[in-house]
């Protein structure tokens, strides 16, 4: 009998994994086609297992019955077969509970709760799928709660609102599938309106209905990231938000920003002036001088908000951003670092404040360091607002389109993104050769060694297209999903 027609009469209709937190026990169960074929795998099993048994040692194999039932003790392994089922537990009292269960029945079974039988209906059509009960890891975990502040400031802004939902929901189901196209992940939790804080209403939006804007079209894009976050409510917020050592930290930035926005409050006047809906885009770059090419090549990235007040709020910004890079030119000559220029671009119905590095009489064009990955831009077009790293995606991105918004009106996708491998492979080739002599300094390669180890993984990474992320929720569900598409190379001609 071959392994594929093996695996299908010993586990081809499904199998089962549960953990009992109380014992923390483990339970799998197979589920086969043929019972016959189950029984001869546990007997040739234990055959192997005794096989490798030395001298005089005891018998590795320790046999039991349990309510007329074979029982096989294996290490730390106890494993039965009832009718097409093979069961393996780690805890006694979790095999003789599933035993008497089956034999008894049983009112107290997961079958019977709604929330498991929702998650049924769930999974029923997805290739794996499995339930939680996080209300019993939360009084397994002795009743300590999650913070309410933090002193992570990129993690509020990131997973805030996932954190009000991981205080409150009471169980989690995960669904998998797997096909030629790739692979498919969904965490699936109830929802309920009370569940989410009112300090984190820059977060979810009024009355949760927070929706992240349609994807830019961009060129060479390696991520983007769509959200809803009121960066003013949340910079506003920050007590109820973050540890007190953090809200120090934010006062500290509130003074030295407000000196650079002319006396502004940056909270309420600055990140006030923008939407709560925008966008994180990271590109990667490409150098047209070669005298400007840094040795090490970094991809480029920006912020894209609407104004409120374009009008108002344009002028205004452009005055504070050339203020800001003759202060950078100040501080930066004190520490002998090159010197930023200023000039602008337009065109119809768009311009750019651009400030960049220049290329020196008789400088040394093998040695150009990391600020040369950087032409700091501030673009409008209309109430678009771009902040950007460089000049080329800030051009880009200005007029850049945007994608369809979102079908349905029922769901709302508070946060979705998107990392594009082929994008992320360019990078890494783009610096190969850094990355060989970082892996023959740090792992102590030879040359040959660290080029095939990087040439592997660039290699890989061609071989998927990209991952999706999506966060959506209705009234009484939420949905974190992740779907990973494969291109071979065969068939992307990479």
């Amino acid at each position: 009998m071959k392994w594929p027609e093996i695996v299908r009469e010993v586990a081809g209709r499904g199998a089962i994994v549960a953990f009992e937190p109380k014992d923390e026990g483990l339970l799998i169960g197979l589920h086969g086609e043929n019972g016959a074929t189950q029984q001869k795998l546990i007997e040739s099993l234990i055959r192997l297992v005794r096989l490798g048994r030395q001298g005089n040692d005891r018998d590795p194999v320790r046999e039991a019955t349990y309510r007329d039932l074979a029982v096989y003790r294996i290490g730390d392994a106890r494993v039965t077969r009832v009718g097409d089922w093979i069961w393996i537990t780690n805890q006694d009292s979790v095999g003789k509970g599933l035993i008497d269960a089956l034999h008894d029945g049983t009112d107290s079974s997961l079958a019977n709760t709604e929330a498991f039988r929702t998650a049924a209906r769930t999974g029923r059509d997805h290739a794996i799928w499995s339930w939680g009960n996080l209300e019993a890891l939360r009084e397994q975990a002795g009743g300590e709660g999650i913070p309410d502040r933090t002193d992570n400031a990129i993690g509020e802004l990131l997973i805030g609102g996932l954190i009000d939902l991981a205080r409150h929901v009471p169980d989690l189901t995960l669904v998998a599938d797997v096909n030629d196209q790739g692979l498919s992940l969904s965490a699936v939790t109830p929802f309920r309106a009370e569940w989410t804080s009112e300090a984190r209403e820059y977060w979810w939006g009024p009355e949760d209905r927070g929706q992240a804007p349609p994807r830019l079209a961009v060129a060479d894009s390696l991520m983007q990231i769509e959200f809803h976050r009121d960066l003013s409510e949340m910079w506003l917020r920050a007590g109820d938000l973050y540890v007190d050592s953090t809200v120090d930290q934010f006062d500290q930035a509130e003074s030295t920003l407000s000196t650079l926005f002319a006396g502004a409050d940056f909270g309420e006047d600055i990140l006030g002036a923008f939407a709560p809906t925008g966008h994180l885009v990271v590109a990667r770059q490409t150098f047209d001088d070669p005298a400007l090419v840094p040795d090490i090549r970094l991809p480029s990235f920006a912020l894209v908000f609407d104004m409120e007040d374009a009008e108002t709020m344009g002028p205004q910004l452009q005055q504070n951003f050339q203020d800001m890079i003759g202060f950078v030119n100040i501080t930066g000559a004190m520490d002998g670092q090159p010197r930023l220029y200023q000039r602008n671009d337009s065109g119809d119905d768009w311009e750019l404040a651009i400030a960049e590095y220049r290329a020196q009489a008789g400088a040394d064009r093998q040695a150009k360091p990391i600020n040369y990955n950087f032409s700091p831009t501030l673009g409008f077009r209309g109430k678009r607002c771009v902040v950007a790293s460089t000049a080329q995606l800030a051009r880009q991105l200005v007029t850049a389109e945007l994608g369809e918004a979102p079908r349905s009106s029922a769901d709302v996708s508070n946060t979705t993104a998107i990392v594009e491998s082929a994008t992320l492979a360019a990078v890494l080739d783009d610096n190969r050769d850094q990355l060989i002599a970082q892996s023959m300094i740090d792992d102590g390669k030879t040359r040959d060694e660290a080029t095939r180890d990087v040439g592997i993984l660039i290699e890989l990474l061609s071989w998927i297209d990209a991952a999706t992320l999506n966060f959506s929720h209705d009234e009484h569900r939420a949905e974190l999903k992740v779907d990973l598409t494969i291109a071979p190379p065969a068939e992307s001609g990479r």
